[in-house]
């Protein structure tokens, strides 16, 4: 890592991490929501002997995978960015 480390550097690293958890969590219930569904229609399709409503929700679920997907990775960079800059403080104050 480069560059001074600062409390305030901390406290964007936080802010950002925050966000994404935010945002992932969204992602999340989003994904759960489209499943919850699709459940359900391909419980009805079985019956029914039909899979036509099930593939514009197959559809459904892998539009919400890609935010997914996109929310977890930006978490992951946010928290490591955050543990990153703590280590580095935590090492100057015991130093």
């Amino acid at each position: 890592m480069t560059g001074l480390i600062c409390l305030a550097g901390l406290r964007e690293a936080i802010a950002a991490l925050e966000e994404a958890q935010i945002t992932y969590r969204e992602a999340c219930q989003a994904l759960a929501r489209v499943r919850r569904t699709l459940g359900g229609v391909v419980e009805h399709a079985v019956v029914k002997h039909s899979s036509k409503p099930a593939r514009r929700l197959f559809n459904g679920e892998e539009a919400a995978l890609v935010p997914y997907e996109q929310a977890k990775a930006e978490l992951a960079v946010a928290e490591e960015r955050w543990r990153d800059i703590g280590a580095a403080l935590a090492e100057v104050v015991w130093t």
